[in-house]
């Protein structure tokens, strides 16, 4: 009974934590978010979320989600989901999913469990289970079953 209320005790003291981190956060850019579900506007640090980060616009640094990262128009530096990671614009650096990463144009390195799509341009190396995806790619891609590029160039 008594590490049941302990364990309750504890887990409200961390969401207040998250909680708190992430107020500060959206206030000041350059301060780290760790959240058990965060949405930021901009990102410029570190974003560390139990079940997903979302950010609105711009990610730089480290953003590890639980299950899922969201970028909404561009980032770099390293995303690390256990699920998917999603970039809506451009993203530079390493995407690794455990399932499944895109972007719109990416350059470095993208590592999916089962696949790796941009509907742009590629520049790097794609690492996947099942297929990669690319419009035009310059570079590698790795797959196990199919590797799909409307054209190479460099």
């Amino acid at each position: 009974m008594r590490e049941n209320v302990i364990y309750r005790v504890w887990v409200c003291a961390m969401l207040l934590f998250a909680v708190a981190c992430n107020v500060k956060a959206q206030v000041a850019e350059a301060m780290p978010s760790i959240n058990i579900v965060g949405v930021v506007n901009n990102n410029k640090n570190l974003a560390l979320g139990g079940l997903a980060n979302v950010v609105s616009e711009d990610a730089f640094g480290l953003q590890i989600g639980g299950l899922y990262n969201h970028i909404g128009d561009a980032g770099c530096g390293l995303a690390i989901a256990g699920l998917a990671n999603t970039t809506l614009g451009h993203y530079y650096g390493a995407q690794i999913g455990g399932v499944w990463n895109y972007a719109t144009e990416a350059k470095g390195l993208m590592i999916g469990g089962l696949g790796n799509m941009t509907r742009g341009d590629f520049d790097g190396l794609q690492l996947a289970g099942l297929t990669n995806i690319a419009k035009q790619t310059r570079g590698w891609q790795i797959s196990g079953l199919a590797n799909i590029a409307e054209d190479t160039y460099g």
